[in-house]
């Protein structure tokens, strides 16, 4: 039992590694959170109202059973190695499946001094139950 716990949570720190090398955190400005938490409600009337980059973190395989439209895919797990694809001047709307992976990606994107971010609270799952249209 004890090696278990023991490699599970060497598997938490390598994986927390992988996301967020070392100095990646670092903000540049150093505040607060600077994105803002979202319902599904106003996620749905900011992509209706103005322009937006729409950010799934979800894997391949979530991605393919549903998905926003117009989102692009880029796994929480190849964030950091795919940066260059936004820019900091855009609004992105960020989600996963319920909220969690897509707050983590807020905080790394606004460590990197993007600024007009928002995370999806509840996920793509709210989405759903909301009966807000999806992409098979």
């Amino acid at each position: 039992m004890r090696n278990v716990l023991n490699l599970n949570l060497i598997l938490l720190v390598i994986t927390y590694l992988i996301v967020f090398p070392p100095g990646s955190l670092t903000s540049k400005t150093h505040t607060a959170e600077t994105f803002k938490n979202v319902s599904t409600f106003e996620a749905y009337h900011i992509i209706k109202q103005q322009e937006i980059f729409i950010l799934d973190v979800r894997t391949d395989v979530e991605y393919a059973q549903s998905h926003l439209r117009d989102a692009v895919l880029i796994p929480l797990m190849k964030l950091s190695e795919r940066m260059h694809e936004l820019k900091e001047e855009q609004n992105i709307l960020v989600y996963c499946y319920d909220g969690n992976r897509s707050k983590t990606a807020c905080e790394y994107l606004t460590s990197k001094g993007f600024k007009h971010i928002f995370n999806m609270l509840g996920g793509i799952d709210s989405w759903i139950k909301e009966g807000y249209e999806v992409v098979n």
